[in-house]
C-alpha cells in the first residue's frame, strides 16, 4: 500500500492493480486507508462482472441447465429442448447473460406475439408466452445465484385469464364418446378413456410405467419425490389391468 499527501490529501496510485491515480480526499491516515481498500475492492468487482459478462452466454446457460441440479433430474427433457428452440429463435446462443434485459425479453413478447397462424390468429397464448419467459428466467436466476451475472432483471410477465378452456364433461357425452370408440373399432381407446377418466391420471402417466397395487395405480417418478396411489373404479381396474393401449406411441394416441 503506498499513500502519498499530496498538499492537504492523501493519494493512491493503484494502476497497476487496474485503476487509476486517485484522490482519498482526507488527510487522516487512517482513513485513507480504509478508502483505499475500498477502491481496491471496487475494482475486483468491476474486473469480475466485466469478465462475466463477456464469456457467459445463453448456450452456456442451457449446457449447464442440462448437467445437473433441479434440471438434470427434470422428469421430461424434451420440454426444455422445445423453449430453447423458441428462446434462440430471437437469441443468439452466445448472446451473454447479462444482455438479456427485461427490454429485451419485452421485445422478445412481442416478437412471439407477431407469429399468426394461417386464420391470422395469435399462434401464442399469455400463457405460453409466459413458459417462454419462465425458461429465460430460470436460466437467469441460476446464473444470478450463482453470482456469474451481477443480478436478476425483473421479467414482464403477462397477465393470463384464470380458468382457461378446462371443462367437465357430463354423462351423456362421455356415453356418447365411449360408444363412437367402440363403434370404430378403438376398443383400447374406449378403456384408455374410462381409465383416465376414473383416475384422474394424465395421457402421459397413462403411457408411463405404473403399477397396480391392491385395487390401486401406483406412479413412483412424481416430481415432488414421492409415489403417488390412486384407487381406481372397477372399469379403471380392468383397463389398468389390461392396458389395451400398451406398445401405441403418445403421437398415435393423441392422434386417435
Amino acid at each position: 500500500m503506498k499513500l502519498t499527501l499530496r498538499g492537504t490529501v492523501y493519494v493512491a496510485d493503484i494502476r497497476k492493480l487496474g485503476g487509476e491515480r486517485v484522490s482519498l480526499k482526507t488527510s487522516d491516515l487512517d482513513e485513507a486507508k480504509r478508502r483505499y481498500i475500498a477502491a481496491v475492492a471496487d475494482i475486483g468487482k468491476a474486473a469480475k462482472v466485466v469478465k462475466v459478462r463477456s464469456e457467459v452466454t445463453l448456450g452456456m446457460g442451457l449446457l449447464e441447465a442440462h448437467r445437473g441440479g433441479d434440471w438434470g433430474s427434470a422428469k421430461d427433457k424434451r420440454s426444455i429442448g422445445t423453449r430453447w428452440k423458441k428462446v434462440s429463435a430471437f437469441f443468439p446462443e452466445d448472446t451473454p447473460l447479462s444482455a438479456i434485459t427485461r427490454s429485451r425479453m419485452t421485445e422478445f413478447i412481442g416478437w412471439m406475439r407477431d407469429h399468426k397462424d394461417k386464420q391470422g390468429n395469435p399462434r401464442y397464448c399469455p400463457k405460453t408466452i409466459n413458459r417462454h419467459l419462465a425458461f429465460i428466467s430460470k436460466l437467469l436466476r441460476d446464473a444470478a445465484e450463482a453470482e456469474v451475472i451481477p443480478g436478476m432483471p425483473l421479467v414482464p410477465w403477462l397477465k393470463v385469464p384464470k380458468g382457461g378452456r378446462i371443462r367437465w364433461y357430463v354423462q351423456e357425452e362421455e356415453v356418447r364418446m365411449l360408444a363412437w370408440f367402440r363403434d370404430n373399432a378403438m376398443p383400447e381407446m374406449a378403456a384408455r378413456a374410462e381409465f383416465l377418466l376414473d383416475s384422474g391420471f394424465r395421457r402421459g402417466e397413462a403411457i408411463d410405467p405404473y403399477r397396480v397395487v391392491e385395487r390401486c395405480a401406483v406412479l413412483d417418478d412424481q416430481k415432488n419425490g414421492r409415489q403417488s396411489k390412486t384407487p381406481l373404479t372397477p372399469r379403471a381396474l380392468a383397463a389398468a389391468l389390461a392396458k389395451p393401449w400398451e406398445g401405441m406411441s403418445t403421437s398415435q394416441l393423441n392422434g386417435r
